[in-house]
């Protein structure tokens, strides 16, 4: 019996063979599935550097844009820069005059053309000359001067509603006699200040609120030849 349970000796190197076969089989299969492996690695990490390389060109493509949209930028402020600079060298002659169409405007509603327009530190002034306004030495308005600021008066309510309005009285520099109850050409000049301030609050109803009274007396002249120039109450609107 066993005699017949025993293999054939071919039987048994060939079962010898299959195992060495399979032994020899077991590192190419283990190196098979780890190239796989490397593969799937390799074309996730190129997946990647791709995704990183599109985002790389996306942020390269607004740079470019954004660079562009400066560039031009920069031409636009040069643009200006260089109007604004050849408008500085012009000669003043070929600007024209910046008051002209509000003086028109002034001497169609006011009707008073010997009223100084100017700007002064900016801001409008309009200068009335005391011959209009008081008697030398005076601080009471005259009747043409009362007539005038009740025009003026509604011209700047109506034109510069809301707008802060200095009243500044001026003087020559020529002493003042006390005997005519001034203590000095800035106590004249703030008391006639003080009179067309007043006048304009009651009379042509511009607003208190809106009023500053300022007295220079003879330190702000606007004429060395001419004197009478000087003695003037300037209606300022500020800015």
């Amino acid at each position: 019996m066993e005699e017949r349970m025993k293999r054939p000796k071919w039987m048994s190197r060939g079962f010898a063979r299959i195992s060495l076969l399979s032994l020899l089989m077991l590192p190419a299969v283990s190196c098979t599935a780890r190239y796989q492996d490397m593969i799937r690695e390799r074309d996730e990490n190129i997946q990647e550097l791709e995704a990183s390389l599109a985002g790389l060109r996306s942020r390269d493509r607004a740079l470019a844009n954004e660079n562009a949209s400066l560039k031009a930028e920069l031409a636009r402020y040069k643009s200006k820069v260089q109007a604004a600079e050849a408008s500085m060298k012009r000669p003043k002659a070929s600007q024209g005059d910046p008051l002209a169409s509000f003086r028109k405007k002034l001497n169609e509603s006011v009707g008073a053309k010997d009223l100084n327009v100017r700007y002064v530190n900016g801001r409008i002034s309009i200068g009335i000359p005391n011959r209009v306004t008081f008697a030398s030495g005076s601080k009471r308005l005259s009747p043409e001067g009362k007539a005038l600021l009740v025009r003026l008066g509604r011209f700047l309510r109506n034109r510069f509603p809301g707008k802060r309005i200095y009243v500044e009285g001026h003087t020559d520099s020529d002493p003042i006699r006390k005997a005519k109850g001034f203590r000095s050409n800035r106590h004249l000049s703030a008391e006639r200040a003080d009179a067309v301030a007043t006048f304009l609050i009651q009379k042509a109803k511009v607003p208190e609120s809106r009023i500053v009274i300022v007295g220079f007396g003879p330190n702000e002249p606007i004429s060395k030849a001419n004197k009478a120039l000087n003695r003037r109450v300037e209606i300022v609107v500020a800015n």
